[in-house]
């Protein structure tokens, strides 16, 4: 199974697939050693999330900053919890749709 999910080409190199995306993550989040730990343990993907909020959130607020449009959404949104309508939704398409908008 291992094999399988740490494909690479001809040259040592990730085929560009999910692992390569999975690798980048992790590199940028300062966790790219899990990548070679064949058991990772479950604290340790709590760790990782964890290093994905502390990460995430900062940048979605600044970034939200920069739009004029969205100046009435930084007033109210003080939070980036998952809105209550989202689970109501259960058709993909239509949720796929919703985070278009």
């Amino acid at each position: 199974m291992y094999k399988m999910m740490y494909l690479t080409g001809k040259n040592g190199t990730l085929i560009k697939s999910w692992s390569t995306n999975v690798v980048n993550m992790l590199s940028r989040l300062g966790l790219a050693y899990y990548w070679n730990i064949r058991n990772v343990p479950l604290s340790s993907l709590n760790t990782v999330i964890q290093r994905i909020h502390d990460q995430y959130y900062p940048t979605w607020f600044s970034e939200l900053e920069l739009f004029n449009i969205l100046c009435t959404y930084n007033v109210f949104k003080l939070e980036f919890p998952v809105e209550a309508y989202v689970p109501c939704v259960s058709n993909i398409k239509h949720r796929t749709s919703l985070s278009l908008i």
